[in-house]
């Protein structure tokens, strides 16, 4: 045997024996029937039956994977939007403290001032904070239907930020 067929033909058992240790060897059992279509796809293939069987697991196998990746993903995706969606609230609840904050610090300065600068007594503050607290309960309470000159508003400020050339939508 020459240097070169010999290198060649362990160049070739080396090659069978990586490719079986990079497989794995798996006996299973299945119907009559499932194995007579096995048998009759390997002949029509001019496969072994090892072969087709081994083709159809591996595409059942990605299949199959992906059916549970996608019942692992969805509870995940849920949780995750859950933590958002509770990160968001909690962050909209500090920032609705905060603004009670302000406005009550706000609204304190301004009566301190008025009793300092114009000589009002406590009394008279009080009832001008009350007169406008009933006046923002009122606004609030008051459907954005009923105040046109605020939709007016809402309406120029969106139409004056559209891009030029952009058609107006029912959106706004």
């Amino acid at each position: 045997m020459s240097c070169q067929s010999w290198f060649f033909a362990r160049a070739t058992v080396s090659f069978k024996e990586k490719a079986a240790e990079m497989r794995k060897k798996i006996t299973t059992y299945v119907d009559e029937d499932v194995a007579d279509a096995l048998e009759r796809v390997a002949l029509a293939k001019n496969q072994s039956l090892s072969a087709v069987a081994a083709e159809l697991l591996e595409k059942g196998v990605v299949v199959q994977a992906g059916e549970w990746g996608e019942s692992m993903v969805v509870p995940l995706l849920e949780e995750v939007i859950r933590k958002e969606v509770a990160t968001g609230f909690n962050r909209m609840a500090k920032l609705l403290v905060r603004v009670g904050l302000e406005s009550g610090t706000a609204r304190g300065l301004i009566a301190h001032q008025l009793t300092l600068t114009e000589g009002m007594d406590r009394e008279k503050v009080r009832r001008i904070s009350e007169g406008y607290w009933a006046d923002a309960v009122r606004r609030l309470k008051t459907p954005i239907e009923d105040m046109p000159e605020l939709l007016q508003a809402l309406t120029e400020t969106s139409v004056r930020s559209r891009a030029p050339g952009v058609p107006a939508t029912a959106e706004g």
